[in-house]
């Protein structure tokens, strides 16, 4: 999609950033070997331009690997080198990260709201572009987030119903069990609203 959307005068810079990373027991080399490998036999699965069909990734994407320490046992060295690499996001710095991108391909600030709108226009009249998994994966989204949000607002009446049920029958359960479930669906429902 990248390549039907875009101009390639550049490569598009793909960061991968290798967590966790100890020194002693992973070798960054057989890491970043496996990774372009994989991304390799991707790249040669996918449907492409025809314009493109000959082309590896590298014509479209400069790869970097970054490694950073563990942050709980190398706390220091996990600062030092975020730090490093917060700071290759800055113009300023010798190293900066999208050192490749030319000045003339950057949008204008007053730009932008037109610059969005045509990318949005060119992404929906685009029907590769509307997948479903990634409409299922949003719809996931809200819905746990709905139920999480149903949940906290009953969550200190499920606990109290919980105690109080462990140690003795309760005569009550059943309208207790309803008065929650009452409070979740009407808290779906306001959410379900609100985000319409």
């Amino acid at each position: 999609m990248n390549l039907k959307l875009f101009q390639q005068e550049c490569a598009k810079k793909i960061l991968i950033v290798l967590r966790d990373f100890d020194e002693r027991y992973d070798v960054k080399e057989r890491i970043t070997q496996l990774i372009l490998q994989d991304i390799h036999n991707l790249w040669k699965e996918i449907k492409k331009p025809e314009k493109y069909k000959d082309y590896s990734p590298n014509r479209f994407f400069e790869f970097e690997f970054i490694t950073l320490s563990h942050k709980f046992y190398y706390e220091e060295k996990f600062e030092k080198e975020t730090n490093e690499l917060r700071s290759r996001l800055t113009k300023n710095n010798f190293d900066y990260l999208f050192h490749h991108v030319a000045a003339e391909k950057n949008v204008p600030f007053d730009g932008i709201s037109l610059y969005c709108k045509q990318l949005w226009n060119d992404i929906i009249s685009n029907k590769d572009l509307n997948i479903p998994s990634q409409k299922e994966m949003l719809a996931n989204f809200k819905c746990n987030e709905i139920k999480q949000n149903a949940l906290l607002a009953v969550q200190n009446e499920i606990e109290s119903l919980s105690l109080d049920s462990a140690s003795k029958l309760l005569d009550n359960f059943k309208n207790r069990c309803e008065r929650i479930q009452k409070i979740v669906l009407g808290k779906q429902i306001i959410i379900f609203f609100l985000t319409i």
